[in-house]
């Protein structure tokens, strides 16, 4: 049996069913849980009922960590270090609010069942099957060929000091833990017994968040990320490296159609997210669509990635000096 989960709010359900029907397309026997905030829980009961091929279960976000409480607690942190916040928007609050229900519930489902709990973002559709665990039940942690984000290193190394400074990034939109990873992560982000006092979401909070705000003074950037903090748990804890993920996600800017998505598979491409930012149709057309499999290729992306850091670069460069020039009179 493998359990999937999800952290979503309204503004996501575009891709929503797409996402739990490949899960259940590839896992037949899967169980699939969304939490979505309060409000939403009626209007994702509807929509998923009538679209998906299997029932799934719903839970509101509440359970684990109220926001009003989040956000309480990132506020007197923020206090406490002398950060202001004031100007944040709710979805900053939101998209580290998000990230620490994703460890919550993984942490307290795995415990509760014993058993493998894989996290997928929810516009993330599966292009074929994923290997999550060895033959021994330890969790495949995939590294990440397409970019290595500083700051969520920097958070990592500040958890776990013995970190390699090679250490690929682990942020791949999907995110599994098993019964081996569990006493180890428990330990590095202090999570206690639970009572209905202090969930492990508000522990969570409580030891991330003073890392982020202490490191960057602010909070108006992607200064964490949950999938890097579990793989770099992992893999102090032994876990198998398996090969590093392939999927498409850069300049996706259309839902693929069930002979582009075989493609996509076929040569090796693990799955597709369809970010907002990018979708501008709803059907991508064919040249769009060989350009995302050149440009999502791990070396492409990573030259252009370069290529561009380098013209940046420059350019800030050349208007540095362009200031600093004298004027002549």
């Amino acid at each position: 049996m493998k359990y999937f989960f999800s952290v979503a709010t309204r503004d996501k359900a575009y891709a929503l069913p797409l996402s739990i029907n490949s899960i259940f397309k590839f896992y037949p026997h899967a169980t699939y849980t969304l939490v979505c905030p309060s409000q939403d829980t009626q209007y994702f009961r509807r929509l998923l009922d009538s679209q998906c091929s299997k029932p799934v279960r719903i839970l509101s976000e509440d359970l684990y960590l109220d926001f009003a409480d989040f956000k309480s607690i990132v506020n007197n942190i923020a206090l406490s270090f002398g950060v202001c916040l004031d100007g944040v928007p709710r979805s900053v609050y939101g998209w580290y609010y998000q990230q620490i229900l994703k460890l919550a519930f993984a942490i307290s489902e795995c415990e509760d069942t014993l058993a493998c709990q894989c996290m997928i973002d929810s516009d993330t559709i599966l292009l074929g099957l994923l290997q999550l665990q060895d033959s021994i039940g330890r969790t495949i942690i995939r590294p990440s060929n397409y970019e290595r984000h500083i700051p969520y290193l920097e958070l990592c190394r500040q958890l776990l000091p013995s970190l390699p400074l090679s250490l690929p990034s682990f942020t791949t939109q999907i995110f599994a833990i098993s019964a081996p990873d569990l006493a180890l992560i428990k330990s590095v982000l202090g999570l206690t017994y639970v009572n209905q006092a202090l969930s492990y979401a508000h522990q969570i909070a409580s030891i991330l968040l003073p890392i982020v705000l202490n490191i960057n003074k602010s909070l108006s950037g992607s200064y964490m990320s949950e999938q890097d903090i579990v793989g770099s748990i992992q893999f102090l804890n032994g876990s198998p490296m398996g090969s590093s993920s392939k999927f498409l996600r850069y300049n996706v800017s259309g839902f693929l159609s069930n002979q582009q998505s075989r493609i996509a598979s076929l040569l090796g491409f693990q799955y597709v997210t369809y970010e907002k930012y990018y979708l501008s149709n709803l059907r991508i057309n064919w040249l769009s669509f060989l350009f995302i499999l050149v440009y999502n290729t791990p070396p492409v992306y990573c030259l252009l990635k370069s290529i561009q850091r380098r013209l940046t670069h420059l350019s800030q460069s050349t208007l540095v000096m362009a200031i600093l020039a004298p004027t002549r009179s």
